[in-house]
């Protein structure tokens, strides 16, 4: 009975060294897996017609319906209507704050996206399989 069971715990420690080595391997097969799919040229490589549907649904609903014009106008003097005068000062601020937002939202997305890359490890440097053999 003694040999039966050291002979099953031999089997159980050698299947355990067998994971031991190769779990590296599946490790960095999973990582270039989790890239793999979170590239969108992987998708569009794949299903180009989709890809190309789902751009322009996007596209579509991205751009704002036109909406009618509303002309300001006030009353002069004689109470007759005159077309409110826009302002180029008003014009400028509302360019800038445009500008500000949106590189603001840029450098947001590109530290999250750097700050989530780097805590995942993608874009480690990859180790040689011979290694993990000879050491």
């Amino acid at each position: 009975m003694s040999t039966a069971a050291e002979m099953r715990s031999e089997e159980i420690r050698a299947r355990m060294r067998s994971i031991r080595s190769e779990l590296p391997y599946d490790m960095e097969d999973a990582r270039e897996q989790i890239q793999q799919l979170s590239d969108w040229k992987f998708y569009v490589r794949r299903m180009p017609i989709a890809s190309v549907a789902c751009a322009a649904a996007v596209g579509f609903l991205a751009v704002p319906s036109p909406k009618p014009s509303v002309r300001q106008t006030r009353l002069d003097t004689e109470g007759e209507t005159i077309a409110a005068k826009s302002s180029l000062l008003g014009g400028v601020v509302g360019a800038i704050a445009s500008m500000a937002f949106r590189t603001g939202t840029n450098i947001a997305i590109r530290k999250a996206s750097s700050v989530f890359l780097d805590s995942h490890g993608v874009g480690a440097p990859r180790r040689n399989h011979n290694e993990d053999i000879t050491s």
